[in-house]
């Protein structure tokens, strides 16, 4: 149910919820709430970056930052509860070392299994 006064809006939402909720009006558009964190396909993506980081182009202080980053990154996902904010910081962190460092089928194919 809404109800509409002057310039406030007042919004009442009931049972569980994710994702974003944008409201407003002519002047002014809010948005609140983040999309949920993936984390078995981030759990993944660690993984199998892990697993190709000979086959990418990076240097071996590089390789080393990816190795720490996949470790964290599944270290994180075990905790209960998740940090889904670090999660998604790591998972976005990795995955820029790899947008630069992963062409062709190999980029494409790890780049497809987490998206933040």
């Amino acid at each position: 149910m809404s109800e509409q006064g002057g310039s406030s809006f007042k919004i009442d939402v009931g049972g569980d919820i994710s994702g974003s909720v944008v409201f407003g009006n002519a002047n002014v558009v809010s948005f609140g709430g983040s999309a949920p964190v993936d984390v078995a396909g981030l759990i993944e993506f660690a993984r199998e970056v892990r697993r190709a980081l000979p086959a990418l182009d990076l240097s071996e202080e590089r390789r080393g930052e990816v190795a720490d980053l996949a470790a964290a990154i599944l270290r994180s996902a075990e905790e209960r509860p998740a940090d889904t904010s670090r999660l998604r910081g790591l998972g976005s962190s990795l995955r820029a070392i790899v947008e630069g460092a992963a062409a062709g089928a190999l980029g494409t194919t790890l780049l497809s299994l987490w998206t933040p």
